[in-house]
């Protein structure tokens, strides 16, 4: 993740990772409404997930591949950000993701998905509560 802070009270960032659903591409904004010393932070985001395509375990001998289609996610949090340091800082937030498409899985191969298989992908789609802990350090 990167960030940039324009001015006191505001910074933007951009962020790659991996999750649940595939590769994550994210950009975010927090505004520090009682400056960045007090830590506290809102932050608003848009996230997209490209998707992947994944193997599930066999099921008497057949395999069932799981094609996950790419999603787009706005972001709402709210956070506490805590240096360490001279450099470095520690952030919690919690929030609410809206998924802005719906999030899609085929399926190929010879059966079915299992009770537990399809419980497992809806739980895995973006979308719903952030629980989030991030860490960082600034090089300027």
């Amino acid at each position: 993740m990167a960030d940039l802070r324009p001015v006191g009270f505001l910074s933007v960032g951009a962020g790659v990772g991996r999750g649940l659903w595939g590769l994550r591409f994210t950009a975010h904004s927090r505004v520090y409404p009682l400056g960045v010393a007090r830590g506290l932070f809102l932050q608003g985001a848009l996230a997209h997930n490209l998707g992947r395509t994944t193997w599930l375990g066999e099921e008497d001998g057949v395999d069932v591949s799981v094609l996950r289609s790419a999603v787009t996610t706005a972001n709402a949090s709210l956070g506490y950000r805590m240096d360490l340091g001279r450099r470095g800082w520690l952030g919690f937030e919690a929030g609410w993701a809206y998924r802005l498409d719906p999030a899609r899985y085929r399926t190929g191969g010879e059966r079915e998905l299992t009770d537990g298989e399809e419980r497992n992908l809806r739980f895995a789609r973006p979308g719903g509560v952030i629980l989030g802990i991030s860490g960082g350090f600034s090089v300027l």
